[in-house]
């Protein structure tokens, strides 16, 4: 069955996991690389640093921010090459600043992506996590896959 989606010939040549650095992520890009492997597809990490939070703070914390998460997305990429993950996958990496459903759709948009690939933490209600996926699905101009709490990582189906 791993075969199907270069038989159905799915058209991805770009794929966007949204990255948060959590589990839900980790599964995310999982499956984002599998898809990518799978299409013969180009992969992007892309996590955007939220603003809003640090704007109270002033210029210097966002600056700081984006600093940071740009060292954090380089060591999850330089993990992901180890782990052999990322073997044989083009890929690539991209820190944004701003509004999480502004800043993916810009990129959708720069990039011509052709999905998005998102975790989700399965949360009822307004959960944070619920509401950026929501807002990613009603910007983009692509389809967006969810992947849930319950669905296995790679790691773990190895056990």
């Amino acid at each position: 069955m791993a075969s199907t989606a270069s038989t159905v010939g799915l058209g991805l040549k770009r794929i966007l996991v949204a990255v948060d650095f959590t589990q839900s992520s980790r599964k995310a890009i999982e499956h984002g690389a599998m898809l990518a492997r799978a299409c013969g597809a180009k992969l992007y990490l892309a996590h955007v640093v939220s603003s809003l939070a640090f704007t109270l703070s002033g210029p210097e914390s966002i600056a700081m921010a984006g600093d940071a998460a740009r060292e954090d997305i380089s060591r999850l990429e330089n993990e992901l090459l180890a782990s052999g993950l990322l073997k044989g996958i083009s890929h690539e990496s991209i820190v944004r600043q701003g509004n999480v459903g502004e800043q993916l759709e810009t990129v959708v948009e720069q990039e011509h992506i052709d999905m998005i690939v998102v975790g989700s933490h399965g949360h009822a209600g307004l959960g944070k996590i619920a509401s950026v996926a929501e807002e990613i699905f009603r910007r983009v101009s692509c389809p967006v896959l969810t992947v849930g709490p319950c669905v296995p990582s790679k790691a773990a189906s190895k056990n």
